[in-house]
């Protein structure tokens, strides 16, 4: 078999004026999405795409529609069995849900990775890493409303990820915050369409699974097994939903606390292994041999 190597030149030095170590990738640059391909876009175009995207599903039919991040979580809708017509917004959730009730959209299925939804649940409607942050800060004001020991919180504060304090959480019976993440996140966004459109919450993984979702009958979707929260299929003896993960690290792909991945570096310093996940990964994703 062929053996690729992938080097950014000057990767290493450049990252250090990116937000990649925000995101738990030191060492090297990232490369943005899945697809591996940029397309570089003003803000104002952005908008003005993703703004046509609407309107045309606005025009096709019942005005019900499915929000979501990106390409990942586009394919968790579809593992779900998502009867909705999806629309990528980015990290243009506040431009739009502004859109969606200009338009009279009448209902919307917002779903998306814990990375993107803790920032909503904030109140954060722009969610690109260098606008803001309070990911942790999110998660630990539900947790302490849950009452959960001031150890948990402290760990998920140590996290760079949400997903090494999904680790945390799992290990310390506090999955239902992923629930009150999504109710979070639903009441600001009914306030930013002043409840002129029913909105409800998916929080997934990368693997189709629901982490957390408010109410707990969303519309649109099937209810085939990866339909149930984590929790529920842990109790069934199913497994903690890693190999998607897993896959995401081991491609190179680290997703941070969004949709980013990491290009180059040698294979074993960048495979986030299963025990060391289970464990909680405190510390930043390293990425060596980036020239």
């Amino acid at each position: 078999a062929a053996r690729v190597t992938v080097s950014i030149p000057g990767g290493k030095e450049t990252a250090l004026k990116t937000f990649n170590p925000r995101l738990g990738i030191e060492g090297g640059l990232s490369v943005l999405g899945t697809t591996g391909i940029l397309r570089p876009m003003s803000l104002e175009a952005l908008r003005d795409s993703l703004y046509v995207e609407l309107q045309m599903r606005a025009e096709q039919g019942p005005k019900k529609l499915a929000f979501t991040f990106g390409n990942q979580g586009e394919a968790a809708l579809e593992i779900l069995g998502c009867s909705l017509p999806v629309v990528q917004v980015s990290n243009e959730i506040g431009f739009m849900l502004d859109s969606a009730r200009e338009l009279g959209i009448e209902y919307l299925l917002v779903s998306g990775h814990p990375g993107k939804m803790t920032k909503i649940a904030a109140g954060i409607m722009q969610t690109h890493s260098s606008t803001a942050d309070g990911r942790k800060e999110s998660i630990i004001t539900q947790l302490a409303l849950m009452g959960a020991p001031q150890e948990l919180c402290e760990s998920v504060y140590g996290c760079v990820t949400t997903d090494s304090a999904a680790a945390f959480i799992h290990t310390a019976g506090y999955d239902g915050v992923w629930d009150r993440i999504a109710s979070a996140a639903r009441d600001y966004m009914r306030f930013r369409v002043r409840e002129e459109i029913t909105v409800d919450v998916l929080v997934t993984d990368y693997a189709g699974t629901v982490m957390g979702k408010c109410p707990d009958d969303p519309e649109g979707l099937e209810q085939n097994e990866y339909y149930y929260t984590r929790r529920k299929r842990l109790a069934r003896g199913r497994s903690f939903e890693m190999a998607g993960l897993l896959r995401e690290y081991q491609a190179g792909r680290r997703s941070g606390m969004g949709e980013k991945g990491a290009a180059g570096g040698d294979k074993e310093r960048r495979v986030l292994s299963r025990d060391r996940y289970a464990q909680g990964q405190k510390g930043p994703v390293r990425v060596s041999g980036i020239a």
